[in-house]
């Protein structure tokens, strides 16, 4: 085990291939077992598993990993969030995915569309709420065996609540990017960032708004007006303030992954189409 980030650790392990694992969690290591929350599954396609767990809020944890034998088969559900949970931003969606035959995949549906697939590492999304209307939603998995066997999860429920909104964010980058968002906040002042994938901010593109109405574009070049390396990725966030009198707020952030090469699509086992950001 090792620590990832401030927020986030790395655990590994050696495994059986073809066998799948379960991470459990706790911050009191004097809790028995059946007290410890299950964080997500993980895929085991090789002989070292490597998975990073959230450590944001738990300044002590304990981290076990276990293969699950008890229960009837097939068992696909949602650790996290909970059923009737209110949201907003990037929310991580834990998954446990036990199924008779070898596990292939997972793929998460929101509103009965395809939004994310995995299939290898732990089985965790990690889900922008922001890109969504305001609202409730339905959430669920299903897993995928080598027979292309496919177990959906119950369902749950989510209320998205995000005060800035980017409903149509473009994942694909060709020179033109369209900005348009909606913020619940304004009069206000917003600022678009584009960070390159060493972590550098490129561009920024600043403005204001009466009505609550953010648009613009980014042409793809830097903020010297050089045109950026279209095959390469790039995260774009607008972060907006709301300005009244001497007070300001600081409101949610909303973020791209842009690319003319880091977007792929293609049809899963199921002839869905999928898509992933490399």
């Amino acid at each position: 085990m090792a620590k990832d980030s401030p927020i986030t650790a790395q655990i590994n392990w050696t495994n059986i291939v073809g066998t799948s694992y379960r991470v459990w969690f706790t911050p009191d290591l004097t809790k028995p077992f059946s007290l410890w929350s299950p964080l997500e599954d993980a895929f085991s396609e090789d002989t070292n598993v490597l998975v990073s767990v959230s450590t944001a809020g738990t300044p002590n944890g304990f981290f076990r990993v276990q293969i699950p034998t008890n229960g009837t088969l097939p068992a696909v559900q949602i650790f996290s969030p909970t059923n009737n949970q209110t949201v907003s931003g990037t929310i991580a969606v834990g998954v446990g995915a036990q199924i008779t035959n070898q596990l292939q995949g997972v793929n998460l549906y929101l509103d009965d569309a395809l939004v994310g697939f995995i299939d290898s590492g732990g089985i965790r999304f990690d889900l922008d709420t922001s890109h969504f209307e305001n609202g409730a939603h339905t959430l669920y998995v299903a897993a995928v065996d080598t027979a292309n066997n496919e177990v959906s999860s119950g369902a749950i429920t989510l209320d998205f609540e995000n005060p800035v909104r980017w409903l149509d964010a473009c994942s694909m980058f060709n020179s033109f990017v369209p900005i348009d968002v909606d913020s619940d906040i304004y009069p206000a002042d917003w600022l678009v960032s584009v960070t390159d994938t060493n972590g550098t901010i490129v561009r920024t593109i600043s403005g204001s708004t009466t009505d609550g109405i953010i648009q613009t574009i980014w042409d793809g070049t830097d903020d010297n007006g050089q045109p950026l390396p279209v095959e390469n990725a790039y995260q774009i966030t607008v972060d907006v303030t709301e300005t009244s009198g001497s007070s300001m707020m600081m409101a949610s952030s909303l973020a791209s992954d842009s690319g003319e090469t880091a977007v792929s699509s293609a049809e899963n086992l199921q002839g869905v189409p999928e898509f992933a950001v490399q």
